[in-house]
């Protein structure tokens, strides 16, 4: 049997093991940024992208009055959803994993305010979006794919820590 205490990180080492994997979570993105793949996937969004206009232009011109009819759980669900459609394109290669970890907190995150949050001050589950309205948020959600994943990567880098090297190939100077 091993003793709890012995087999624990000291609190140096735990922030060792935090910038390290920070780091390393850094680099893989970092490269997995500037693959075929990761165009791939920001162009299937594109796509999503333009071909929601479409649908923009019909809720204009079809429908007869502006009227709220989604709740903020409403656009909480939307965004799961754009989440869970980002998912779906990872691979399983080492920097899809740090994303899809990202990715699937953010979706816990969400969920526990759809189920979790009672907020009757804030009148959260009163409704506040047009339909064009979601139209319009899920249209931009897919134009801002590249913008997203790219700030995921950057929030592994720490500044007071790393100096900035330009080369991403290259071992960054502490």
């Amino acid at each position: 049997m091993t003793n709890v205490i012995e087999d624990k990180l000291t609190e140096n080492q735990e922030k060792e093991l935090e910038i390290y994997t920070r780091k390393e979570n850094y680099k893989k993105t970092q490269k997995y940024l500037l693959t075929p793949v990761f165009e791939n996937i920001c162009q299937y969004f594109d796509n999503k992208w333009k071909r929601i206009f479409a649908d923009i232009r019909k809720e204009i011109d079809w429908r007869i009055k502006a009227e709220a009819t989604y709740s903020e759980i409403d656009f909480i669900v939307s965004t799961i959803e754009y989440y869970k459609e980002i998912l779906k394109k990872l691979w399983k290669e080492e920097w899809a994993e740090v994303f899809k970890k990202e990715l699937e907190t953010r979706i816990e995150n969400a969920e526990s305010n759809v189920y979790i949050k009672v907020a009757p001050d804030e009148l959260f589950d009163l409704p506040t979006y047009t339909n064009l309205d979601m139209i319009k948020s899920k249209r931009n959600r897919y134009l801002t794919v590249r913008k997203y994943l790219q700030g995921i990567s950057e929030w592994f880098y720490d500044k007071e820590i790393k100096t900035p090297e330009l080369n991403p190939y290259k071992e960054e100077v502490k």
